[in-house]
């Protein structure tokens, strides 16, 4: 044998023993460094006003960001990795979108290639041309072909071009009646519709020959398809459950950019099986969503790269003219004069109308509404009251398939200026719906203003304004109408991957996935040859006193009113975490505020001990771990706006692990601006560590809040920690004390202060 080839052997130690590991190559970008060209290649296919750049700049925050074109149908952005890999792979990412819309879909997939990195495709398919009219029955169209068509059920399709331009529906599967005829959902009134367009194969993998990943396809942000493809094969897919693809937003504060992933989704190929696993990231639960397969597997004598496919399908709804002139007179007809040409022969279409400054007469047309066009730069559309005036400033948007343009807001600007690279605009309604890091359009401005139509940054929303981020100079108001539509964004948070070799002794757990047939089997000592083949704890004991367990305290459902859960009794341990995942809020400024509460006497008096900061949005709020202090606990949930209502549940992570004695109360009822004001008293025995903080929105001269203590809830001490309010967050803490019970108090009113909370902390530091 050659000791030179020995020593350097990959295989080998540096002193040239044998080496025993699996890992032969691993990946990971989290793109905290921005975007690097030397490990990712980029494509884009009709690109737009697309764009990719990189985002996150609090608290560890950091993504890869494809905003796509709200304005382009087959726009495509296309990111693989240089490097390419062998099964089997263990593939992973956490990603988030700013927004779930029908014609746009993402991709998130593994794609075959040769040695020499170089993706293998199949050929495409040629169009198929619609013969006469679509026949709607029960939401299904039928479909007829002049000639044979070569579709087969189960085919995924699109139909486009149709002169009825509710007829172009974005990706539906075939039912093939015979040779000419197939039939596809449509959900437009029973009846016979103009036709003259095409079915186009709408491919999962852009036509990759081998292939596995999740395509995440509708409006719905825990649900994707599972699809693999071998050799050229017809894609398999089934329709699953995954978890979210909202993003956590911790803190919206202005200019901050906190978007983290909520998700983390694994894609598992070997020769053997292809499954996913997707789960809540960062947190200790069970799945959201998971497949296996064992047929249809990608070639596993393939390479594969990293794909993530950004794209606008053919019948995508989009603003398709600026206007010049609105004009009505005495009727509730508006003649429009366009800026730009309408690409539409002269007829009848369905459309919306976003964007005319005067809100009043020329109202937003938020659901599909026909519009007839009349001539190259014309068209009349019914719109408000039958009045006499004119307006300017505003978009006709094409609905394709009766879907609303994506990401609409029902604004209408009114003015925009410039001052320090920020441009500010005026909306004719109190500004909602955005985020601070997010992506809008602005489209349709009229005069001077045209000049500043594209792409912004949201900074922040204060009232009737949006600012959003342009480096320009300064420059005065600009009076001009126009919309604003949100884009979609795409955040990768991190894409990692481990190409390994299986040895024959691998155990794997499944990423907690729960499949007997990978069971492990277990010889009990004492026992004759038994095996355990499937073992789920579906309660913990104090059998298992030494495992955190998770508790589903409550199931997830919407909660509409305030609502104090049932009495809990704990089954073991010293301490507990509690989780509440929030996946839908609705409403007119909703919110939810969450206590716990403790009993000594089995749940005839109760004690507030922990009040979670007040919840307005999706996500997952945790307390810290909390100490048992008494046998009975029990959640009120108090709910308050208009409509108000939120999808969540509330689970306890329920332990034997040491805990510090930890309160926190949070109080909205003190006035700053009356003398004497008191706060709710809290307990606060065994702590003697002590935070109070103010937070104030507006104030015209100060308060002072000091912090009391009793032992006995009748006479209190003053002590000589306090607070002065300011607008936004202040605070001061007080160590070493040890009493029984806290308040604060307003030793010195205020004038037109806006107080949002006052917070009391307290905790023990052994």
């Amino acid at each position: 044998m050659d000791t030179t080839q020995l020593i350097t052997s990959p295989l080998t130690t540096e002193n040239g023993a044998v080496a025993v590991w699996n890992a032969l190559d691993k990946f990971r970008d989290g793109f905290a460094i921005g975007f690097d060209s030397t490990i990712w290649d980029e494509s884009w296919l009709n690109q737009g006003t697309g764009f990719r750049t990189t985002g996150g700049n609090a608290v560890g925050a950091s993504y890869l960001l494809i905003s796509a074109c709200p304005f382009t149908p087959n726009m495509e952005y296309t990111l693989t990795s240089k490097s390419f890999y062998k099964m089997p792979i263990r593939f992973g990412y956490g990603f988030s979108m700013s927004q779930r819309i029908f014609g746009q879909e993402v991709e998130v997939s593994l794609i075959g290639c040769d040695s020499t990195g170089t993706i293998e495709k199949n050929s495409t398919f040629s169009p198929l041309t619609i013969s006469g009219t679509v026949t709607i029955a029960t939401n299904v169209a039928t479909v007829v072909f002049a000639t044979a068509h070569w579709l087969k059920g189960g085919d995924r399709v699109c139909l486009v071009g149709n002169t009825e331009n509710r007829l172009n529906v974005w990706p539906v599967l075939v039912t093939v009646v015979d040779s000419l005829t197939i039939t596809v959902p449509c959900t437009l009134a029973n009846g016979t519709y103009t036709a003259g367009g095409q079915v186009v194969w709408a491919d999962a993998f852009a036509y990759v020959k081998n292939a596995v990943g999740l395509l995440h396809e509708n409006a719905t942000v825990t649900n994707a398809s599972f699809n693999t493809r071998r050799n050229g094969t017809k894609t398999f897919s089934t329709n699953t459950t995954i978890a979210t693809t909202t993003a956590l937003q911790a803190n919206t504060s202005p200019y901050t950019e906190w978007f983290r992933t909520a998700q983390d989704t694994d894609i598992i190929s070997t020769m053997e099986h292809v499954k996913f696993v997707s789960r809540t990231a960062s947190v200790l639960t069970a799945p959201s969503g998971g497949i296996k397969y064992t047929e249809s597997l990608p070639d596993e004598d393939k390479y594969y790269k990293i794909c993530v496919r950004v794209k606008n399908l053919p019948n995508l709804s989009t603003p398709i003219a600026e206007i010049a002139t609105i004009v009505k007179t005495g009727t509730t007809t508006a003649t429009v004069t366009t800026l730009n040409p309408i690409w539409l022969a002269n007829g009848t279409y369905f459309g919306q109308v976003y964007g005319v400054r005067d809100q009043v007469n020329f109202p937003n047309l938020a659901v599909t509404t026909s519009f007839t066009v009349t001539g190259t730069n014309t068209f009349t559309v019914i719109i408000g009251t039958a009045t006499t005036t004119s307006s300017t400033g505003w978009v006709l948007v094409l609905n394709q398939w009766s879907t609303l343009l994506p990401g609409a807001i029902n604004f209408s600007i009114q003015s925009i200026q410039r001052t320090n690279n920020i441009l500010s605009i005026a909306v004719n309604t109190t500004a909602s719906g955005l985020l601070p890091g997010e992506w809008i359009h602005i489209y349709g401005l009229d005069g001077s203003g045209s000049a500043y139509d594209g792409a912004y940054k949201v900074l922040r929303l204060t009232t009737t304004f949006i600012e959003v981020e342009s480096v320009g100079a300064n420059f005065g108001l600009i009076n001009c109408g126009g919309a604003i539509i949100k884009r979609t964004d795409v955040r990768l948070h991190y894409l990692r991957l481990l190409d390994y070799t299986r040895l024959l002794m691998e155990i794997s757990n499944n990423r907690g996935q729960v499949d007997a047939g990978e069971a492990i089997p277990v010889s009990i000592p004492g026992w004759s040859s038994v095996y355990i083949w499937s073992w789920i704890i579906t309660s913990v004991n104090s059998s298992q006193a030494a495992i955190p367990g998770i508790i589903a305290d409550v199931v997830s459902a919407a909660l509409t009113t305030t609502t104090t859960s049932t009495t809990i009794s704990p089954t073991f341990g010293t301490s507990y975490t509690v989780v509440i995942p929030v996946t839908v809020v609705s409403g007119t400024n909703p919110t939810l505020d969450v206590g716990i509460d403790e009993s000594d006497d089995g749940g005839t008096n109760w004690v507030r001990i922990y009040d979670f900061p007040r919840i307005t949005a999706t996500g997952m709020y945790r307390s810290p771990p909390i100490l048992f202090r008494g046998n009975r606990i029990r959640y009120v949930q108090t709910v308050a706006g208009t409509t108000p209502s939120f999808t969540r549940s509330v689970s306890r992570l329920q332990s034997s692990a040491p805990g510090l004695n930890t309160r926190q109360f949070i109080d909205r009822t003190i006035v700053p601006n009356t003398l004497n004001s008191v706060t709710p008293t809290y307990n606060i025995e065994g702590c003697d560590q002590i935070n109070i903080t103010a937070n104030c929105s507006a104030q015209t001269t100060p308060a002072t809040l000091t912090l009391e203590f009793t032992d006995g809830n009748v006479t209190w001490f003053t002590s000589a920690t306090t607070l002065t309010t300011a607008v936004g967050i202040v605070q001061a803490k007080v160590t070493n004390e040890q009493w029984k019970f806290a308040r604060l108090r307003v030793s010195t009113a205020g004038t037109g202060i806006t107080l949002s909370d006052v917070t009391i902390k307290a905790k023990s530091i052994s």
